[in-house]
């Protein structure tokens, strides 16, 4: 959907409220980042000119009582959805930035760390991706290596995944990917067997998840090797995976939506293209509902074209029992007034039952409907 630049600005606006008016967690988070997600699937730069303007109010925000909410909303909302269009380099930027900013502690911990490998890091990859290259070229396998080193907040959130407090007792502190440039999943266990014949593999971080992919189409072999790295006693994260898997894995689903407009590809697999259906199915899906928000900021979920009354049943049917009208954005509204994407509702009620029959012709989902019989006919 293509809008001119003031419609951007009050949408992306929109959304900015709405993050910042809901109440965080659990389902509230998981609620909206689908939204977003669902919102972006066909045109993620607009998700990237979101990112850059909660990024510039951070940095605007001279107010901890203000820095920190935004913070904290970047970290469980948007850098996920971030990561999953594969806009890497604004998420690992922002994750810093947010990291810094709510656990300074923790932070300057891992920055300690870096530092002190960090004067080494760069020797370090490029003797190990050339090594790797060279092992490769014996087999006669055309791929590209690269190497880095794990970011700051990605190693905090692993510390704490892992229950350890020294972020070098990580596996994938330093990570590669070997790129296969031919689509065929056999040259990837080909490479598999040829880096574990050379270096010594940790079988308990081994995935293979060419043979059974992700739920969200992610193709990859994972393995954890030692002795690896020259002078670097550590274990190290080697990713390998076919030219076409790395493009689905970086872009996300925008890469699933390029290759969905040519179904011949022959860089899909019909495992793949059956994922991808999959996928747009569950998108679709996202697109048919509406997304709202309490006075208290909770997300509730309605039909396309739901009304005030609607919402009302949607809270509990006492509440729409007794609805009068309610209170959208702040404006006054009634019962019968259509719903929009990220509406904050409050609805204003009765001190006693007010339905009738004809309410039925104001709801549009079945369980108002239900509720409204029940209760006319009690």
């Amino acid at each position: 959907m293509e809008v001119d630049s003031s419609g951007r600005r009050d949408r992306l606006d929109r959304w900015m409220d709405a993050l910042l008016a809901a109440r965080t967690g659990g389902r509230n988070d998981e609620l909206l980042t689908g939204f977003l997600y669902g919102e972006c699937a066909a045109e993620p730069g607009v998700f990237l000119d979101f990112l850059r303007r909660w990024k510039s109010a951070i940095l605007g925000s001279k107010d901890a009582l203000q820095t920190k909410p935004l913070a904290s909303r970047y970290l469980s909302i948007l850098s996920p959805i971030a990561e999953r269009f594969g806009m890497f380099q604004e998420k690992t930027t922002i994750d810093t930035l947010c990291f810094h900013i709510l656990q300074p502690e923790d932070y300057a911990l891992v920055m300690a760390y870096i530092d002190q490998y960090g004067k080494n890091t760069t020797r370090i990859i490029d003797l190990a991706e050339e090594h790797m290259r060279e092992l490769l070229k014996t087999l006669g396998i055309a791929a590209t290596v690269t190497g880095r080193f794990k970011e700051p907040y990605s190693i905090h959130r692993k510390m704490l995944k892992k229950g350890i407090d020294a972020p070098m007792s990580l596996h994938d502190i330093f990570a590669f990917r070997i790129i296969v440039e031919r689509h065929d999943r056999e040259l990837c266990f080909s490479v598999l067997n040829m880096l574990h014949d050379r270096f010594t593999p940790l079988p308990e971080h081994f995935k293979d998840y060419i043979t059974i992919p992700k739920g969200n189409g992610y193709q990859s072999i994972h393995t954890c090797l030692l002795d690896l790295l020259p002078g670097a006693p550590m274990p190290v994260e080697v990713q390998i995976r076919t030219q076409a898997m790395d493009d689905c894995a970086e872009r996300g689903l925008a890469s699933h939506w390029v290759y969905s407009r040519s179904k011949q590809s022959p860089r899909m697999t019909r495992t793949e293209m059956k994922l991808l259906e999959h996928m747009r199915s569950a998108d679709m899906q996202a697109t048919r509902t509406i997304t709202c928000l309490t006075r208290d900021g909770d997300v509730l979920m309605l039909p396309p074209r739901a009304t005030v009354l609607d919402f009302a049943y949607a809270l509990h049917t006492h509440v729409g029992n007794r609805a009068q009208s309610a209170r959208v954005n702040g404006m006054e509204v009634p019962l019968e007034y259509r719903l929009q994407n990220l509406d904050q509702v409050h609805i204003l009620q009765s001190s006693s039952d007010c339905v009738c029959p004809q309410w039925t012709t104001l709801v549009t989902s079945d369980s108002s409907r239900r509720k409204i019989h029940a209760h006319t006919r009690s």
